[in-house]
């Protein structure tokens, strides 16, 4: 397993991604569309890692509930998995609840589930796995 991407929650995604483009000359930015409005999304493609920029259009959704909360900044981290089913097992084996109660396609297709922050100190966690081809 390995960090797959890690999300961060802003409140301005054209600024933030304007100032990626700046800071990190060369890095492709792409946007993400999230089917349920709740929020912009655009994916910074770095070399080893992916960035997920978020950003809220209601106050209500879990990403504006967050910026509400904390400000922005990291929101999850998620877990590249070859096996979701396992990996979810494995979790509730560890007494590990789940946000989601069953996995659903995500961001570029992904089959993605969140564990709770809570049960992971503090750090909302993401399991993800990759498209079938």
């Amino acid at each position: 397993m390995r960090v797959e991407h890690i999300g961060i929650a802003v409140k301005d995604l054209t600024a933030v991604a304007d100032q990626y483009q700046k800071l990190f000359p060369g890095i492709k930015i792409v946007p993400e569309p999230v089917a349920d409005g709740s929020m912009k999304m655009a994916i910074a493609h770095f070399a080893n890692i992916k960035i997920e920029l978020m950003e809220p259009l209601k106050e209500d959704s879990p990403v504006g509930k967050f910026i509400a909360k904390n400000g922005e900044g990291i929101h999850h981290l998620a877990f590249l998995t070859d096996d979701m089913e396992a990996s979810l097992a494995n979790a509730a084996a560890c007494d590990i609840r789940l946000v989601t109660e069953k996995p659903y396609i995500g961001a570029e297709g992904f089959l993605v589930a969140f564990l709770h922050p809570k049960d992971t100190h503090g750090v909302l966690s993401e399991f993800c796995q990759k498209p079938i081809s």
